[in-house]
């Protein structure tokens, strides 16, 4: 019973192992189909994750590429919005040169056709003028609307003068329609062409068929100086005009009546009362004075006047004054002229001049030239004045050069050679006025100094004057 119950709970023993095994095996079945399901599971994310990490792989791909696509068409867009507008702008611009290179032709064909037209129009006058000389009068005198011969209305001209210069025509347009207008007194035939066409009326230097003094005053009148009253013709030695009366009175110098109207014109802008400083007075005293034909007609009153007779003028110089204008004669004449000229010249102060500053008197002594005189303005020997006396002094003293070696009197080529050789001013004219004394009565007694080292250029005569050591006390 005991080996039953022994061998019963063996059994049972057995039987509790078997189940346990069996339960153990049961366990680990279960727990082989779990791992084997998680090992599925597993696989089966790792293989999900691995597709949806290449589907990620390709999204970001294709994402590029069509960014990238993207970004081409745009730039291909931008490109082409470029050279469109590129293309644009070059066919304004070409569109514009075309219309430039258009007007530009035009113009110059325009151009052309004027100098043809001026080309013609100067030939026709050009053959008129020799051909036809009344024809050429007849046209200038329509064009301008004026009358010729003794039908002239002055008026009307003066009218014409004036719309001539506000069409910026030349002096020279106005002159030929005054010569073409106006027939002159003394031609052979009243109004015919030789009488308009004379040489000596249009310019030059000709000294034939004078004006009157009535022509002048009628042309003066008609081209700007309505105010003028008459005018006086006078054969006087220096002045050559002035104006008195309270400027309804000019007086010309004979010379002027010779003149052509280029000439006289000019004293219309000295009659109308500009400012001395202006240009337009500086300009017709300038014509006024460089006329040709003024030097030709004052050579030749020289000519009939000068002779042994003829003294020098009034002389207002103080006597240390005189020996100082002698001593720097001598000194010039021994430095800038290399003692060419006479040792002793009669030198004047006067105080006379208005409008110059200094003069030569040319004259004649036993059949040959001979110097009477130089004057000059008292003015000159104010301190301010200085530099001008000296240059005044060589001025006329190349006057005196030319007269005595050249036989000319006037600012001709050689006196300006003469001029230029020893220094002096070339113009005819003073470029700047001098200082004038406060009161023209008083006169100035003042004595300049010479210049340094003048002893060693005077000869012993000039020093032996006759004033004796009181005239030493201007010395420098």
């Amino acid at each position: 019973m005991r080996a039953a119950f022994l061998a019963g709970a063996f059994f049972a023993a057995a039987f509790l192992a078997g189940a346990f095994f069996a339960a153990a095996f049961l366990a680990g079945a279960f727990f082989a189909a779990g791992f084997l399901a998680g090992a599925f599971f597993f696989a089966a994310a790792f293989l999900a994750g691995a597709f949806f990490a290449a589907a990620f792989l390709a999204g970001a791909f294709f994402f590029a590429a069509a960014f990238l696509a993207g970004a081409f068409f745009a730039a291909a867009f931008l490109a082409g919005a470029f050279f469109f507008a590129a293309a644009f702008l070059a066919g304004a611009f070409f569109a514009a040169a075309f219309l430039a290179g258009a007007f530009f032709f035009a113009a110059a064909f325009l151009a052309g056709a004027f100098f043809a037209a001026a080309f013609l129009a100067g030939a026709f006058f050009f053959a008129t003028a020799f051909f036809a000389p009344d024809l050429r009068a007849a046209m200038v005198g329509f064009s301008f609307g004026v009358v010729r011969g003794p039908d002239f209305d002055p008026r009307k001209f003066a009218l014409q003068v004036a719309l001539a210069q506000q069409f910026h025509l030349g002096q020279g347009d106005i002159l030929l329609c005054w010569e073409a207008t106006i027939p002159y007194v003394g031609s052979p035939i009243e109004g015919s062409p030789a009488a308009i066409h004379s040489p000596s009326r249009r310019g030059g230097t000709g000294l034939n068929a004078p004006r009157t003094a009535e022509e002048i005053l009628t042309l003066l009148r008609s081209t700007g100086a309505p105010g003028l009253a008459s005018v006086a013709l006078r054969e006087n030695r220096s002045t050559l005009w002035s104006l008195t009366q309270r400027g309804t009175v000019l007086n010309l110098h004979v010379a002027y009546a010779h003149a052509p109207a280029a000439v006289l014109l000019s004293f219309a802008a000295l009659i109308r009362g500009a400012g001395r400083r202006s240009d337009e007075y500086r300009a017709a005293r300038k014509r006024v004075a460089a006329w040709d034909g003024l030097q030709d007609h004052l050579a030749r009153i020289h000519r009939n006047s000068v002779g042994s007779s003829r003294r020098p003028g009034p002389c207002c110089a103080t006597p240390l004054q005189r020996v100082y204008l002698q001593r720097l004669y001598r000194y010039l004449n021994a430095t800038r002229f290399l003692r060419r000229l006479p040792a002793t010249v009669p030198i004047r102060l006067s105080n006379r001049f208005t409008s110059r500053l200094g003069q030569m008197v040319a004259g004649t002594a036993e059949g040959r030239r001979a110097v009477v005189e130089i004057a000059l303005h008292v003015d000159l020997m104010l301190a301010a004045n200085d530099a001008v006396r000296v240059d005044t002094l060589l001025h006329e003293m190349a006057h005196v050069a030319n007269y005595l070696f050249d036989g000319e009197v006037g600012h001709r080529r050689r006196w300006r050679e003469w001029a230029r050789s020893v220094g002096c001013n070339e113009r005819a004219t003073c470029a700047a006025p001098i200082q004038a004394r406060d009161h023209r009565r008083a006169l100035p007694a003042r004595v300049p100094q010479l210049p340094a080292g003048w002893r060693r250029w005077a000869s012993p005569a000039v020093l032996m004057d006759p004033l004796g050591p009181s005239a030493s006390s201007s010395d420098s």
